[in-house]
């Protein structure tokens, strides 16, 4: 009688079977044991919607700056190492209390986002240099909340607001090696759940030469260091161009192992 023993197997019954005289209810034990893990099957969550990314926010609570509209020329260099930065939202945004001028009805104030680590009122983590500025142009600090949808959040913030959902212990996926139109994953096992998520993300937010996210399957087995690997979003297509000191290679990057982090070895 030869017994498989998968990995699942606890080292009591493993040892067990190890013995020649093991009964026959510590091998059915194994063998079912077996049979549940081939049974096991990935629930795989599935890629964003346009209705899910639509219906997809984040609230940010931010400090700005209230500066008079002709006073933002003089001011607005010593402050902008502290000013908010993300693609896609502008760093002055519209007065929220709307004071207009009463001649020209155009806007008297605008207000400056300040970025993330900044957290109150006080300015405490600015300069006190910075402070007698505002004083002196009489700038106001106000609380100023902004909403960011689905285009304006990172990778890392889209993946972390839904796999943290299920699990806050999951590491989010951030290393990934770029080839050509190619971003190429080894995610890890807990991880494979939400592969075509990932994928679809990366694809989302990476630039628009990036077509095709890839994940490796398996290990490598070969003496020219090929890995199996699987498209988890974008298209199936593996030729592709990567410029590397001065010269242009062109390969398939299914049959051809190519990193270039290893290039100096």
């Amino acid at each position: 009688l030869i017994v498989i023993i998968p990995a699942s197997v606890p080292t009591s019954l493993r040892d067990g079977l190890m013995n020649t005289d093991a009964d026959t209810d510590t091998i059915a034990k194994i063998t079912n044991l077996g049979k549940m893990e081939e049974k096991q099957e990935i629930t795989f969550i599935p890629p964003l919607t346009v209705e899910d990314k639509n219906a997809m926010q984040q609230e940010l609570n931010l400090i700005a700056l209230r500066i008079p509209v002709e006073q933002i020329s003089k001011i607005v260099a010593q402050f902008k190492p502290y000013s908010f930065q993300r693609k896609g939202i502008k760093t002055f945004q519209s007065d929220p209390r709307n004071a207009l001028h009463p001649n020209t009805n155009k806007p008297l104030f605008k207000c400056l986002l300040l970025n993330e680590d900044i957290k109150t009122l006080e300015l405490n983590t600015i300069p006190s240099e910075l402070h007698r500025v505002l004083q002196e142009h009489n700038i106001e600090v106000i609380e100023y909340p902004i909403s960011l949808r689905y285009d304006d959040l990172s990778a890392h913030e889209v993946l972390q607001s839904i796999i943290h959902r299920d699990d806050a212990t999951l590491e989010i996926p951030t290393h990934y090696e770029s080839v050509g139109h190619i971003v190429h994953f080894n995610l890890r096992d807990e991880l494979l759940r939400y592969k075509y998520l990932i994928g679809q993300v990366y694809l989302d937010k990476s630039p628009s030469s990036v077509q095709t996210v890839v994940n490796k399957t398996g290990s490598i087995t070969n003496e020219f260091r090929v890995f199996p690997m699987e498209v988890i979003a974008g298209n199936a297509e593996f030729v592709t161009a990567v410029k590397e000191n001065g010269c242009r290679f062109s390969f398939d990057f299914s049959s051809v192992y190519w990193n270039s982090r290893l290039s100096t070895e």
